[in-house]
């Protein structure tokens, strides 16, 4: 057998300070700009990739972390398909899910949350506040 390239798998295998190795969902770690830079250079993917200045307890965290986050990505790609294939059932389900991950969050939060940037230029900002102070009363 010849050598894996990354653009043939969807996992990655990931050998911590201490030895301990972690397989993990590509799309995932590869929001670490770090270790997506060296994903990048791998000549096999089949190989753990060492990632020597880590201990596997704080790995752990943040792959639960990256593994928690991606949801939001694929949930959204979900809905699109949904709307798609014209299942509202799906996307009503999706979209009442995305609701409730946002239920208690500021704009910024949901903006981070999301990966959104504020478009919103100062004036306009300020003008809307002003028009929907009663949504957001505590928010600045």
């Amino acid at each position: 057998p010849g050598l894996l390239t990354m653009a043939e798998v969807t996992t990655v295998t990931l050998k911590c300070k201490d030895g301990k190795e972690f397989t993990v969902d590509k799309k995932a770690i590869e929001k670490s700009e770090l270790i997506g830079g060296l994903l990048a250079v791998v000549e096999d993917a089949s190989q753990p990739l060492e990632i020597p200045d880590v201990e596997s307890t704080y790995m752990d965290k943040v792959i639960n972390w990256l593994e928690f986050h991606k949801t939001y990505y694929y949930l959204t790609d979900i809905i699109m398909l949904a709307d798609t294939l014209q299942l509202p059932g799906l996307v009503d389900d999706g979209c009442r899910h995305v609701a409730g991950l946002m239920r208690g969050k500021s704009p910024a939060q949901i903006r981070t949350m999301f990966k959104m940037t504020n478009d919103w230029d100062p004036e306009a900002y300020a003008e809307a506040k002003k028009i929907f102070f009663w949504a957001r009363p505590d928010e600045e």
